[in-house]
């Protein structure tokens, strides 16, 4: 009786080989399982089960030896029709070169029907991002079909600060900031926000906007801190006006 081969032995290259290909196969939880035994690919019976090794082993023969300048192995796996499944008349041990020579064919004929809709939908107004959105594309292949076909299409501006046009709700609240900035310039940005009940980045901007920011007022962690300073200074110093108040009355 014919024992089985044990893969953890000199065969280990080989198995390897043999699992990879029964998991892309069968695994319908593998990453190469749609690209495999989702489309139709299977493993031939004579290959799976118990004696699936040993047979497969006996049908393709040991992998030849050779490396490549990556370290990856020189030979692996290939099947001769891409479309039919592993069997030993349509397997062999193939080189990296032969493997990229037997890939299947480059289907232009879906770039060919999907360019003209990217370019006709451009020249309706859609934006870049738009486009990329549509069609799982990046950017970059929509700006290069559209200059192949001689479109300069502009792409949707970002916007890389504040601007002046918002709406009427929220430029009524950075008018009411600047009032009452304007109104009370000893303020500190605290008693701005609870008085606008605002946030401190709306009170930032809209002093910022109507150029009445100090200088001397902080922004981060330092804040409380020198708020506090702040007003130590302010009562120091309305207590000095008061005591001179005092004395010469």
């Amino acid at each position: 009786m014919e024992t089985t081969l044990d893969p953890r032995k000199e065969f280990q290259a080989e198995y390897i080989t043999y699992k990879n290909m029964i998991q892309r196969c069968c695994n319908i939880y593998h990453a190469a399982y749609p690209k495999y035994g989702a489309v139709g690919i299977t493993v031939c019976e004579q290959w799976t089960g118990v004696e699936g090794f040993t047979n497969f082993c006996k049908d393709l023969g040991r992998r030849p030896s050779g490396t490549l300048d990556s370290g990856r192995a020189l030979y692996s796996l290939e099947r001769r029709n891409n479309d039919l499944g592993y069997s030993p008349d349509n397997c062999y041990w193939a080189t990296w070169g032969e493997q990229q020579r037997n890939k299947k064919p480059y289907k232009k004929r879906t770039t060919i029907e999907r360019d003209p809709v990217i370019v006709k939908l451009a020249q309706e107004g859609m934006t870049q991002e738009e486009l990329a959105q549509q069609f799982n594309l990046g950017i970059p292949q929509i700006r290069k079909i559209l200059e192949k076909n001689g479109i300069v299409h502009q792409r949707k501006p970002r916007r890389t600060g504040y601007t002046n046009k918002r709406g009427e709700k929220k430029q009524a609240l950075y008018d009411s900031i600047t009032s009452y900035a304007l109104a009370n310039p000893y303020s500190t940005l605290r008693e701005i926000e609870e008085a606008t009940k605002t946030t401190g980045w709306q009170v930032v901007t809209a002093l910022r906007e109507a150029n009445i920011w100090k200088p001397e007022w902080p922004i981060g962690p330092k804040r409380t801190m020198w708020m506090k300073r702040e007003r130590s200074a302010r009562s120091e110093f309305f207590s000095g006006m008061n005591a001179e108040k005092g004395i010469n009355q």
